[in-house]
């Protein structure tokens, strides 16, 4: 069913800007979320502002410094669950013909300790290892971690 949407009345967006600005809000710093998307804290910087510019709005608030929280602002959180489906909806789109393949993406609950300095320097590894694979890194603490071991099947340590 075509719903009339005319490709040129939209922004351009891409699913690299957008899972930016998703990746940034699971992790909450710029440093933690280029690290999982595997580019530099200002790859990701200039992702987000490129997004930012194409919808119109202040997506995060800057700050400067490092290791700080980066907040969300009112527009970000409204913005995000349309973010997910979006990139939701691209996935299924790029599986649509890709019936036989297994998973592709892989997910990883750690705490923040070692996500810095261990999960960084790991994971550019496996990337450059397998780029086909993506890796969804959660931050939790122990007691969060040992709880998705015992209840999610597709957790494994």
């Amino acid at each position: 069913m075509y719903s009339g949407v005319v490709a040129n009345d939209l922004p351009a967006l891409s699913t690299d800007q957008i899972g930016a600005f998703v990746e940034l809000s699971r992790q909450g710093q710029i440093r933690a979320a280029a690290a999982v998307l595997g580019i530099t804290e200002q790859g990701l910087r200039n992702r987000l502002l490129t997004l930012e510019q194409r919808l119109g709005v202040e997506l995060y608030r800057k700050s400067r410094g490092p290791r700080r929280s980066t907040a969300l602002t009112d527009q970000g959180r409204r913005f995000l669950p349309h973010a997910i489906g979006f990139l939701e909806r691209a996935q299924e789109l790029c599986r649509t013909f890709d019936v036989e393949a297994g998973p592709q993406e892989i997910r990883v609950a750690s705490s923040q300790y070692l996500i810095r300095y261990l999960l960084i320097d790991v994971l550019k590894d496996f990337r450059t290892a397998a780029p086909e694979m993506h890796v969804r890194i959660s931050t939790m603490n122990e007691l969060e971690v040992e709880e998705a071991l015992r209840n999610d099947p597709e957790v494994a340590m």
